[in-house]
């Protein structure tokens, strides 16, 4: 079966979420639906790449931290945005233990990874929970006996 919005084939594994009038092949015309398909949440999203390479990072809060310069003048100087070295010198003062008020880059990818963790159970157990429904009605429905 073949999905397509506005003309455009979607692939099989595509998250679809509250898109409305979809035109299936397999109907032979017009389906006004709303999908929700979860099976693309399995597929791992490929991050955008990075304006600044590592290195320039490590270089920019060096400079700032070893010159004591104005972080607006380091970032001037380096063809930087001031408010994107601002975060990463507090960044690494965190890192370092030197700031409390921000996480350390250890604790926000367990955090991160522990919400991704949470997510699933939650789906896994709606899925269960589903499961458990159809499974109790199918124990409520009346028996008959079959006839001869």
């Amino acid at each position: 079966m073949v999905i397509t919005f506005s003309g455009v084939p979607f692939p099989s594994q595509m998250t679809w979420c509250l898109l409305p009038v979809l035109s299936c092949s397999e109907f032979g015309g017009v389906l006004e639906a709303w999908l929700c398909c979860r099976a693309a949440r399995r597929t791992a999203a490929v991050p955008a790449p990075r304006r600044y390479s590592d290195e320039l990072r490590e270089r920019a809060v060096r400079e700032v931290r070893a010159t004591g310069r104005p972080i607006a003048h380091v970032a001037r100087d380096l063809g930087l945005h001031k408010e994107a070295l601002r975060g990463w010198v507090r960044q690494a003062e965190a890192d370092v233990g030197e700031r409390d008020d921000r996480l350390t880059t250890a604790e926000r990818e367990e955090l991160k990874q522990l919400r991704q963790e949470v997510a699933e159970l939650r789906r896994t157990n709606d899925i269960l929970k589903a499961a458990s429904a159809l499974f109790a009605q199918e124990l409520d429905r009346p028996r008959t006996k079959p006839t001869r």
